[in-house]
Protein backbone atom coordinates (compact mmCIF):
# COMPACT_ATOMS: atom_id res chain seq x y z
CA UNK A 1 0.00 0.00 0.00
CA UNK A 2 1.27 3.25 -0.85
CA UNK A 3 0.72 5.97 1.82
CA UNK A 4 -0.13 9.68 0.36
CA UNK A 5 2.78 12.41 1.16
CA UNK A 6 1.22 14.85 3.14
CA UNK A 7 2.77 17.87 4.28
CA UNK A 8 1.60 20.66 6.71
CA UNK A 9 1.33 23.20 4.53
CA UNK A 10 -0.89 21.43 2.12
CA UNK A 11 -3.90 22.34 3.44
CA UNK A 12 -3.20 26.30 3.11
CA UNK A 13 -2.50 26.36 -0.06
CA UNK A 14 -4.94 23.91 -1.40
CA UNK A 15 -7.00 26.46 -2.32
CA UNK A 16 -6.37 28.01 -5.59
CA UNK A 17 -8.06 30.11 -8.31
CA UNK A 18 -8.01 29.64 -12.04
CA UNK A 19 -7.13 32.31 -14.43
CA UNK A 20 -8.18 32.65 -17.25
CA UNK A 21 -5.20 34.78 -19.24
CA UNK A 22 -7.23 35.99 -22.07
CA UNK A 23 -9.05 38.02 -19.82
CA UNK A 24 -6.07 40.33 -19.26
CA UNK A 25 -6.98 40.55 -23.71
CA UNK A 26 -10.24 41.77 -22.67
CA UNK A 27 -9.53 44.15 -19.13
CA UNK A 28 -6.02 45.01 -20.23
CA UNK A 29 -5.07 44.48 -16.57
CA UNK A 30 -3.38 41.44 -14.68
CA UNK A 31 -5.65 42.27 -11.24
CA UNK A 32 -9.35 42.67 -13.68
CA UNK A 33 -8.38 39.51 -14.73
CA UNK A 34 -8.07 38.08 -12.10
CA UNK A 35 -11.35 39.38 -10.55
CA UNK A 36 -12.91 38.41 -13.71
CA UNK A 37 -11.61 35.54 -13.44
CA UNK A 38 -13.56 34.67 -9.84
CA UNK A 39 -16.30 36.14 -10.69
CA UNK A 40 -16.90 34.42 -13.86
CA UNK A 41 -16.88 31.19 -11.28
CA UNK A 42 -19.07 32.52 -9.07
CA UNK A 43 -21.72 33.87 -11.60
CA UNK A 44 -22.33 30.31 -12.44
CA UNK A 45 -22.75 28.85 -9.49
CA UNK A 46 -24.85 31.44 -8.63
CA UNK A 47 -28.38 30.34 -7.21
CA UNK A 48 -30.09 34.26 -7.61
CA UNK A 49 -32.02 35.14 -10.34
CA UNK A 50 -29.64 36.15 -13.43
CA UNK A 51 -25.82 35.17 -12.14
CA UNK A 52 -25.78 37.67 -9.27
CA UNK A 53 -23.95 36.59 -6.50
CA UNK A 54 -22.63 39.31 -3.17
CA UNK A 55 -19.16 38.72 -1.87
CA UNK A 56 -17.49 40.94 0.95
CA UNK A 57 -14.33 42.84 -0.12
CA UNK A 58 -12.82 40.74 2.86
CA UNK A 59 -13.45 37.51 0.93
CA UNK A 60 -12.36 38.94 -2.65
CA UNK A 61 -9.31 40.08 -0.76
CA UNK A 62 -9.23 36.74 0.56
CA UNK A 63 -9.70 34.83 -2.39
CA UNK A 64 -7.43 36.61 -5.03
CA UNK A 65 -4.69 37.92 -2.57
CA UNK A 66 -5.48 41.17 -4.06
CA UNK A 67 -4.75 44.45 -1.51
CA UNK A 68 -7.68 46.76 -1.15
CA UNK A 69 -6.60 49.34 -3.10
CA UNK A 70 -5.43 46.88 -6.25
CA UNK A 71 -9.40 45.18 -5.78
CA UNK A 72 -11.06 48.49 -5.55
CA UNK A 73 -8.49 49.47 -9.00
CA UNK A 74 -9.81 45.73 -11.02
CA UNK A 75 -13.30 46.32 -9.74
CA UNK A 76 -13.55 49.88 -11.58
CA UNK A 77 -11.32 48.39 -14.84
CA UNK A 78 -14.29 45.41 -15.03
CA UNK A 79 -16.85 47.84 -14.91
CA UNK A 80 -15.21 51.02 -17.48
CA UNK A 81 -15.14 48.02 -19.89
CA UNK A 82 -18.50 47.09 -19.26
CA UNK A 83 -17.68 42.74 -17.98
CA UNK A 84 -19.25 43.28 -14.62
CA UNK A 85 -21.88 45.15 -12.57
CA UNK A 86 -22.26 45.83 -9.06
CA UNK A 87 -25.66 46.80 -7.30
CA UNK A 88 -25.85 47.28 -3.70
CA UNK A 89 -28.96 45.62 -2.22
CA UNK A 90 -30.63 44.40 0.97
CA UNK A 91 -30.32 45.76 4.58
CA UNK A 92 -27.75 45.85 5.74
CA UNK A 93 -26.26 46.83 2.06
CA UNK A 94 -24.11 44.42 0.39
CA UNK A 95 -22.43 44.64 -2.92
CA UNK A 96 -23.80 42.33 -5.41
CA UNK A 97 -21.82 41.49 -8.40
CA UNK A 98 -22.53 39.99 -12.04
CA UNK A 99 -20.67 38.86 -15.27
CA UNK A 100 -21.90 40.77 -18.35
CA UNK A 101 -20.87 37.38 -20.57
CA UNK A 102 -22.21 38.60 -23.84
CA UNK A 103 -19.95 41.54 -23.25
CA UNK A 104 -16.90 39.05 -22.45
CA UNK A 105 -17.74 36.90 -25.30
CA UNK A 106 -18.02 39.47 -27.79
CA UNK A 107 -14.23 41.18 -26.64
CA UNK A 108 -13.00 37.87 -26.54
CA UNK A 109 -14.12 37.58 -30.39
CA UNK A 110 -17.43 35.47 -30.35
CA UNK A 111 -20.08 35.88 -32.45
CA UNK A 112 -23.69 34.65 -32.04
CA UNK A 113 -25.61 34.48 -34.95
CA UNK A 114 -29.06 36.85 -33.93
CA UNK A 115 -32.53 34.46 -33.26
Amino acid sequence: MTKKYFDALDNLLDKPIAFNPSFKRVTGSTNAALLLSQAFYWTTRSTLPDGWFWKTREEWMEETGLTEAELDGAREKCRSVGVMEEKLKGVPATVHYRVVKSKVYELLGFQFPEN
